[in-house]
């Protein structure tokens, strides 16, 4: 027991703290994103159609939607193109929209360059949401006895609209 030395404990600040909380916050979406990838669509959707009760009958929109997720699963992920990106400033923080699925994603705290790190955050949300897409097709497209993925797509987006 003589000469053990014990580390001291090491100090922790709120930025540690909310790093490992978003750590275990991304863990847990990501968990959930293979047991039901319906939810983790219908959560992106809602971010935007959330409070538009007339979001299903806007089909103008849910067919652009369609036809840019149709595109990203035969392009093997996120179709972005950099036209597409919509930067907008929300009481300080950066967001940045893909216009086409209308998906959008805040900067975190830590990054400097806040349009690059709403990117970044977007590219990710948006993988999800392809990754998503695709885990529901391969699962849900034959039970359906749906030949048309495209079709299966539009009508599978209707119903998870808010």
């Amino acid at each position: 027991m003589y000469g053990m030395r014990f580390e001291q404990p090491v100090p922790i600040d709120r930025d540690t703290i909310r790093a490992a909380r978003k750590i275990q916050h991304d863990e847990r979406l990501r968990q959930e994103a293979q047991r039901n990838p319906s939810n983790v669509i219908k959560n992106h959707l809602g971010t935007f159609y959330e409070g538009r009760p007339d979001a299903k009958d806007d089909m103008g929109t849910v067919e652009t939607y369609t036809d840019w997720i149709f595109d990203s699963l035969a392009h093997g992920g996120p179709k972005i193109d950099t036209q597409d990106l919509e930067y907008s400033n929300r009481d300080g923080v950066i967001v940045c929209i893909e216009r086409h699925s209308n998906i959008g994603a805040r900067s975190p705290d830590e990054f400097r360059d806040k349009r690059v790190g709403a990117r970044n955050a977007l590219e990710k949300r948006l993988e999800e949401h392809v990754t998503a897409w695709q885990r529901i097709l391969e699962s849900e497209l034959d039970a359906a006895g749906s030949s048309d993925p495209k079709g299966f797509i539009m009508e599978k987006t209707i119903e998870l609209l808010p």
